[in-house]
């Protein structure tokens, strides 16, 4: 409920008893889609998943069920997501009902799918990494992916990049989704995309799910 503080009081590592049904053949660790503004402090231990269970999003966090704005603060503690999870944390959603702001402090966030993002911003979201937050992209394709959100990395946050592929040209430390259509172009094509009903269409959960995923392969 607002003003909780969710505290873990050891390591949680997700398999298939746990973790959170999203859609499809797609399962999150935790999928939450309420509006509730809450804190959850890790206490210094990790959350990370058993290499199997989970397939989309470690933490998954995106407001569905209420017209009001909420705010989630992430801290103290580290998010790893290992081989085969396409994100650590995502913050938002295509279908998203209200905007949701996730501050995160003092967290470690590991991510290595090389297809991935190992935070991924989207759906009028708003991310503030603030100071201890590190991003680490072992082999990751990005470290941030931002769609159609904000994303603010403040005084001692840092995005950290490693490339591990076999492919030197893939991975960068951010990636912007939609290119010249969220950033502003004035091109014919950037503009007929954006004042029309292109984009919302194209940037969906189901179009992530069955085209783009599969086809960064």
């Amino acid at each position: 409920q607002n003003g909780d503080v969710i505290m873990l009081t050891g390591n949680v590592t997700f398999d298939t008893t746990d973790r959170s049904f999203n859609s499809g053949s797609y399962y999150d660790g935790v999928l939450y889609t309420g509006g509730a503004s809450f804190t959850i402090n890790l206490g210094g231990f990790t959350i990370t998943s058993d290499g199997t269970a989970v397939n989309d999003y470690l933490l998954n966090i995106a407001n569905k069920t209420t017209a009001t704005a909420n705010t989630i603060t992430i801290k103290n503690g580290t998010l790893t997501a290992v081989s085969g999870v396409y994100s650590a944390l995502c913050v938002g959603s295509s279908t998203a009902t209200a905007p949701t702001t996730v501050n995160t402090e003092n967290l470690t966030i590991n991510g290595v799918h090389p297809e991935g993002a190992v935070v991924k911003i989207r759906g009028g979201s708003t991310w503030n990494a603030n100071a201890g937050t590190i991003v680490n992209s072992n082999g990751a394709y990005t470290a941030l992916e931002c769609s159609a959100a904000t994303a603010n990395i403040n005084a001692g946050a840092k995005l950290n990049q490693t490339n591990s592929s076999a492919d030197p040209s893939v991975g960068s430390a951010i990636g912007v989704s939609g290119g010249g259509v969220v950033n502003g172009s004035s091109a014919q094509e950037e503009c007929i995309c954006r004042c029309t009903t292109l984009y919302p269409c194209l940037n969906t959960d189901e179009m992530w799910n069955e085209f783009y995923k599969p086809h960064r392969k």
